[in-house]
């Protein structure tokens, strides 16, 4: 009978964890951690996050806090279209450009948008806009300014992530 012979030694150095790729134990060990550190940190952030967003819009709806069946639907209301979202979309890319865009309007476009309307609503109750924290960079050129701005840089990543998928 015809014998196969053993396989080569591993390279001087170790060359443990990679398969016999010559990687260290160690450098593989790493890797693996930072490839699933983004993962890992999400997926510990969102149930914190989905049952205080549960709760704000409890709230916002003056909805009973000690019923039971009320604060569970409104937690399920912030925690369902996020997975529903992760189950259909695969690419990490459109993900973080939808995020990002997301987060120019809450930065740039949304403060804009509230300075703008509680003026309005504080001249038409007959009271001043002027507060103790009211400096030169609150008055309503900043804040078209600033919304102008967020406008700007959301259409700009709309249109780069466009133009990146055709």
């Amino acid at each position: 009978p015809l014998r196969t012979p053993p396989p080569p030694p591993p390279p001087k150095g170790g060359g443990g964890g990679g398969g016999g790729s010559g990687v260290e134990a160690w450098a593989h060990a790493v890797r693996v951690f930072v490839v699933c550190f983004p993962a890992m940190d999400v997926a510990s952030a969102f149930p914190l996050n989905a049952l205080t967003l549960g709760n704000s819009l409890r709230t916002y709806f003056n909805a009973p806090e000690d019923h039971l069946p009320t604060r569970v639907l409104f937690r399920l209301t912030a925690a369902v279209p996020p997975m529903l979202g992760a189950a259909m979309v695969s690419d990490l890319g459109s993900i973080t450009t939808f995020v990002g865009v997301c987060g120019m309007c809450m930065t740039f476009v949304v403060p804009a948008v509230l300075h703008r309307c509680s003026a309005m609503v504080m001249k038409g109750k007959g009271a001043g806009t002027a507060t103790l924290y009211s400096t030169p960079f609150t008055t309503p050129a900043w804040a078209w300014c600033v919304g102008a701005v967020g406008i700007f840089m959301m259409a700009f990543v709309v249109i780069a992530a466009l133009v990146a998928t055709a």
